[in-house]
C-alpha cells in the first residue's frame, strides 16, 4: 500500500527533526507499531486524537499538519490532472 500524504509528512517532520520513531511514539505517547503502519500508509483513517498527539508532540497546531497534508494532496491532484490533460492532447 503506498503511504499516505499524511504519512509522508509524519516521517518527513520526524526524520527533519533526526528522530527515530520509537522517540516520536513515545513524545506523542502513542504506540511505535502503529505509528509505522501510519507512516507507511498501512493504517488508514487516521483518528483525529491521534494526530493531535502527533501534531502536539511536533509543536504545530492540528490544522497545520491537516493543512500540510491537504497542500500535498492538492499538489498531488493537480499533478495528475496536467498530465492527463497532456495525453488528451
Amino acid at each position: 500500500m503506498e503511504p499516505s500524504t499524511l504519512g509522508v509528512r509524519i516521517r518527513s517532520l520526524r526524520e527533519e527533526r533526526q528522530w527515530t520513531l520509537s522517540h516520536l511514539a513515545r513524545l506523542a505517547g502513542i504506540d511505535r507499531s502503529t505509528l509505522g503502519k501510519v507512516e507507511r500508509g498501512d493504517y488508514r483513517g487516521t483518528p483525529p486524537w491521534y494526530v493531535r498527539k502527533l501534531a502536539r508532540a511536533f509543536g504545530i497546531a492540528t490544522d497545520v499538519l491537516h493543512a500540510m497534508d491537504m497542500a500535498e494532496e492538492d499538489i498531488i491532484d493537480q499533478q495528475r490532472h496536467s498530465k492527463s490533460a497532456r495525453l488528451r492532447d
